[in-house]
C-alpha cells in the first residue's frame, strides 16, 4: 500500500465485521453516500444524506508483485457486460446480482497499513472480470497446495515421477455450437483418459477449460489444459545421434491419434505436449504451469473494440455456453487429495481468514463510482 494514502484511511473499530447485519447497514450507507457524491444533479439523491465522506482514489497493491490489483477496471468491465445483459433480457435476478459486484468493499488494515479484504459481496458469475479473477487466485492457491500435498505424500526426495502439460484443442466453432463443442471436449477427454496407457502411466491430472473469443472470424476457440504426473516408468532412454536421450512412451503423435479418435474428428486436431522443467525461482515451469490451468474459463476481453450487435452475440453465446460447466476437473492422486482439503469451486471467491501474522489496526470501506470509474475511500463523517 502506498504511504500516500494513509492519512485517508481513518475509520475506526466502528463496528463488529462478524455481524452481517451490521456490515450489511453499513454497506447500504456507503452505497448511499458514494451516489450522493457522484449524482448529486439527480432530484431522488438530493434528499438523502450521506453517512460517509468520499476520500482519496482506492489502490490495492498486491505485497507479492507490487502492483496495482486493478479492481476499478475490473469493474467496469463488469459494468459492460451488465449493459449487454439488459439488452439481451436476461433473467432481472441474474442481471441485478451482477450489476452490484462489488460495488462495495471492505478492507482489513493493519498496523504496517497493509490491506486485506475482510468483506465483498460477489455474484459470482462466470461472466464476471471480478469473481473470475478472484476465483483464478484462489484455484491457483489451491493447485498449487494439492500439488505440494502430493508431492509429499509420494515421498519428493524418491522418483515420484514427472510433470508433462497437455494441451487439447480442436477446430473454432459459432456461438450457435459452443455449448456442444464444449460438451464433446469434455466427453473426449473422459473417453481418451479411460485408455489403459493413461491409466497406466497417468497418476494424476488437472484439467481446465478455457474460451478464448476471435473478434476478426467472430468464432471461438474452447479447449482444455491437462497438468499429468507421469510415472517414472513413462519415460526410457533411447539412443539420437549418438546420444542417450530420455524420451516418452507416447509421441506428439499418438497424443493426436488418440484426441482425434476420442472426439470422433474427421481432421488431425491441434495438440501441444511438453515436460515441465522444475527450477527453482521465476524460471520454474511448473509455477508457470499452475497459474495456466487456474486463469479464467474466459478471458476478458475488449467490449468497446465491438459494435452492439457483436457484444449481444459475444455474452449471449457466453451464457448459453459456459452454463452447468464445470471448469476445473481432477482425476487421479489429484482428486483424491482435492476430496480431502475439502475445496469447493463454488465458493473460491469467498474471503479468507486473516493469517497470524496480519494483526487489524482498523477497517475502511471503499466504494466504486460509476461516473468516473474509480473505487474512492468513504470515510465515516
Amino acid at each position: 500500500m502506498d504511504n500516500s494514502q494513509v492519512d485517508v484511511l481513518d475509520v475506526r473499530d466502528f463496528l463488529d465485521v462478524d455481524d452481517a447485519s451490521d456490515v450489511m447497514i453499513e454497506r447500504g450507507l456507503v452505497f448511499d453516500s458514494i451516489q450522493h457524491y457522484e449524482q448529486s444533479d439527480a432530484k431522488c439523491w438530493q434528499r438523502v444524506e450521506p453517512t460517509y465522506e468520499v476520500g482519496g482514489v482506492m489502490r490495492d497493491i498486491s505485497p507479492k508483485t507490487k502492483r496495482d490489483r486493478k479492481w476499478a477496471l475490473r469493474k467496469s468491465q463488469n459494468s459492460d457486460i451488465s449493459e449487454i445483459m439488459l439488452a439481451l433480457n436476461v433473467p432481472k435476478s441474474k442481471s441485478d446480482k451482477f450489476a452490484i459486484c462489488a460495488e462495495v468493499l471492505l478492507f482489513a488494515i493493519s498496523c504496517d497499513n497493509d490491506m486485506k479484504l475482510k468483506n465483498a459481496w460477489f455474484c459470482k458469475d462466470k461472466l464476471c472480470p471480478i469473481c473470475q479473477w478472484r476465483r483464478s487466485l484462489k484455484l491457483a492457491y489451491w493447485n498449487e497446495k494439492i500439488i505440494k500435498e502430493v508431492q509429499t505424500g509420494l515421498n519428493i526426495d524418491g522418483d515420484y515421477g514427472k510433470y508433462v502439460f497437455l494441451t487439447l484443442t480442436v477446430k473454432n466453432c459459432h456461438g450457435d455450437n459452443l455449448k456442444d463443442t464444449i460438451k464433446m471436449i469434455h466427453s473426449g477427454f473422459d473417453k481418451m483418459f479411460r485408455r489403459a496407457v493413461f491409466k497406466k502411466y497417468c497418476k494424476g491430472f488437472i484439467r481446465s477449460l478455457e474460451v478464448t473469443y476471435n473478434e476478426h472470424t467472430r468464432e471461438f476457440h474452447p479447449h482444455l489444459h491437462v497438468l499429468m504426473l507421469m510415472d517414472p516408468s513413462y519415460w526410457k532412454y533411447k539412443t539420437v545421434s549418438g546420444k542417450r536421450k530420455l524420451t516418452p512412451k507416447l509421441s506428439h503423435s499418438d497424443y493426436i491419434d488418440y484426441w482425434q479418435r476420442a472426439c470422433d474428428l474427421d481432421y488431425k486436431p491441434n495438440v501441444d505436449i511438453r515436460k515441465v522443467k522444475r527450477r527453482k525461482g521465476k524460471g520454474d515451469t511448473l509455477e508457470k504451469a499452475v497459474l495456466e490451468i487456474s486463469k479464467y474459463a474466459f478471458k476478458p476481453i475488449d467490449l468497446k473494440n465491438l459494435n452492439d450487435y457483436d457484444k449481444r452475440y459475444v455474452i449471449s453465446s457466453l451464457i448459453k455456453g459456459l452454463s452447468r460447466v464445470r471448469q476445473v476437473g481432477y482425476g487421479g492422486i489429484f482428486k483424491e487429495i482435492y476430496r480431502k482439503l475439502n475445496v469447493d469451486e463454488e465458493e473460491l471467491t469467498k474471503i479468507g481468514e486473516d493469517s497470524d501474522d496480519f494483526i487489524i489496526n482498523r477497517f475502511a470501506f471503499s466504494a466504486y463510482g460509476y461516473r468516473s470509474k474509480k473505487y474512492y475511500w468513504m470515510n465515516k463523517k
